[in-house]
């Protein structure tokens, strides 16, 4: 990967259903020096919300949309329903690992048919990761039909087997020409919905409606922040 790229990386960690605390280890794993600017590294709780995500995650990821080349979300995956990742990555990779399930466990729905790519990761097993990546590869044709070609790239962190490859992915997704400002505009107008309906539920959103919608209200106000703010303004 080009040594001069700015990663952040987001990462969430389940809280608990009991204390509604969360350890935040990933966090602890992770080590750079505090001087190395490049790099950029936050965990959350995901504050029990269902999909996968913390309700600060877009705001945080917005953020670092502006300061970082390339910002990973690792979500809390750990079930069929943890998909909101699909709404605010432009990418969507799904880490396996070997004898992490059968082809039954393949073919559920769910966070199965979103990936873009799938990384079949401590590929360092040689015979589970041969069995698991077969097991998949016949999965996907039932799941995901039109989808025949899509990747499954087998890495190894202990080996450094397939990272290469992985980078290259990534990179070919930073460097590729896209209009970077109307999806972030997309993502504010969906996210900005899915904020007055949390706050104020089905008359907020029909207030919301009533003033033209989201993207008409973010672009009559200028910017995100300020619709945010003339909005708790004319509902309070």
């Amino acid at each position: 990967m080009d040594p001069h790229i700015r990663v952040a990386v987001v990462a969430v960690d389940p809280s608990s259903e009991v204390s509604g605390g969360a350890l935040l280890g990933d966090r602890t794993r992770v080590r750079f020096p505090v001087d190395e600017d490049r790099l950029f590294f936050r965990s959350q709780a995901s504050d029990r919300q269902l999909g996968g995500m913390s309700p600060g995650t877009f705001q945080v990821c917005r953020l670092l949309y502006h300061l970082f080349d390339l910002v990973i979300i690792e979500t809390v995956g750990i079930g069929q329903n943890e998909i909101e990742v699909q709404r605010l990555a432009d990418r969507v990779y799904l880490v396996l690992q070997p004898l992490a399930g059968d082809q039954i466990q393949f073919l559920k729905a769910g966070i199965m048919e979103i990936p873009d790519v799938f990384l079949l990761n401590k590929s360092d097993e040689v015979e589970a990761a041969r069995k698991t990546y077969h097991a998949l590869k016949a999965s996907i044709q039932f799941t995901r039909p039109g989808d025949g070609d899509i990747q499954i790239l087998q890495t190894s962190a202990v080996m450094g087997t397939g990272i290469d490859e992985v980078c290259a992915d990534l990179m070919e997704l930073v460097r590729k020409p896209r209009d970077g400002e109307s999806l972030m505009r997309e993502k504010e107008e969906r996210y900005f919905s899915q904020w007055v309906r949390e706050e104020y539920g089905r008359s907020g959103i029909k207030k919301l409606l009533d003033l033209g919608g989201a993207a008409f209200w973010i672009k009559e106000c200028g910017s995100y922040d300020a619709a945010t703010r003339r909005l708790i303004d004319k509902f309070n």
